[in-house]
């Protein structure tokens, strides 16, 4: 018989079997978190679109977006104070009442086409500044510290020697820095938008789809560019300047290898919902929309499996 006083031991806790995806979300979340340390492109990112508000700011309160404050070509008047004086003319000069009748008529269209201008004027500051420098350099402010950053800090083997595949490596950083851009773009769109009023409000409702779309495209090119260069931002820049500034508004088709291209062609659709057609739509010759969201769902997902392929293939250092 055992003694009253010996116990008898606990048995062991069952230990769970290691699991890939617990290890994976992990990996996940540690790179989620890893961006919170700010890095100089996201502080020089933040700046510029403080500056770019301020700008917006100022031409909102001067001119505003239509073309009432804009000088007529050719002359010092005002469109507004043209209006003003075609207005004037019917009551010093007497008039036929046809005439009458087709002065009112062409000032109350003009009046019409100027207040109507400020969405078409400040889709185009979109088309042509945000979309084509803006998004991509907010894009690459966090992403080309996906796996750059990773090389720099040092940590890039520790994750190496993880039990998982390198390519379920590369996939959890690219997880990881995604809400970071996602975030930056928007929310940096939806302030520039909120500084114009009313009209940069309709405009954010209308193409933050197509912005985000874009955003996820140029997150993965970034995240490529990041892992296999060592001075990633400039090489980044230069292909946001080169492929996607210059080449991107070439006539023909060769602009179609820039992914500003596609997004700007679902800008173009949201646009044509408020009866505006971008000018110069016929050089532009846009793909249809349904196109342009396969095109850029295929590129974000073609570029991110080419570049899991080429990290798992890839040897790393601990040293710079």
């Amino acid at each position: 018989m055992m003694p009253e006083s010996a116990t008898i031991p606990d048995a062991p806790l069952p230990v769970s079997p290691p699991s890939p995806v617990r290890a994976w979300l992990t990996l996940v979340r540690f790179a989620f978190w890893r961006h919170l340390r700010v890095r100089q492109m996201v502080l020089i990112a933040i700046g510029l679109l403080v500056l770019v508000g301020i700008g917006l700011a100022i031409t909102t309160i001067t001119t505003g977006w239509t073309l009432n404050e804009r000088r007529a070509r050719g002359s010092a008047l005002t469109n507004r104070n043209w209006v003003k004086v075609v207005e004037m003319s019917q009551q010093a000069v007497p008039f036929t009442p046809a005439v009458n009748a087709q002065l009112q008529m062409t000032t109350f269209v003009t009046k019409g086409v100027l207040d109507a201008s400020a969405f078409p004027n400040f889709s185009r500051w979109v088309f042509g500044v945000f979309l084509s420098f803006l998004m991509p350099v907010l894009t690459l402010a966090f992403a080309i510290s996906a796996i750059g950053g990773e090389r720099e800090s040092r940590s890039l083997i520790w994750q190496l020697t993880r039990p998982l595949p390198r390519w379920s490596i590369y996939l959890a950083q690219v997880v990881g820095v995604l809400p970071w851009c996602i975030g930056l773009v928007l929310l940096g769109f939806f302030g520039l938008c909120r500084v114009v009023g009313p009209v940069g409000e309709l405009a954010f409702s209308l193409y933050w789809p197509a912005i985000l779309m874009g955003t996820l495209a140029f997150a993965s090119l970034f995240v490529l560019i990041g892992s296999f260069f060592r001075r990633p931002a400039i090489v980044a820049l230069l292909y946001a300047f080169f492929i996607e500034t210059l080449i991107g508004g070439l006539p023909g088709t060769l602009k179609r290898c820039s992914i500003s291209f596609y997004t700007r062609c679902l800008l173009y659709d949201a646009a044509e919902t408020q009866s505006f057609s971008p000018e110069r739509s016929t050089i532009f010759n846009p793909v249809s929309d349904t196109f342009a969201w396969l095109a850029l769902i295929a590129i974000t997902i073609g570029v991110t499996a080419i570049g899991a392929i080429l990290f798992a293939r890839s040897e790393f250092r601990d040293d710079l």
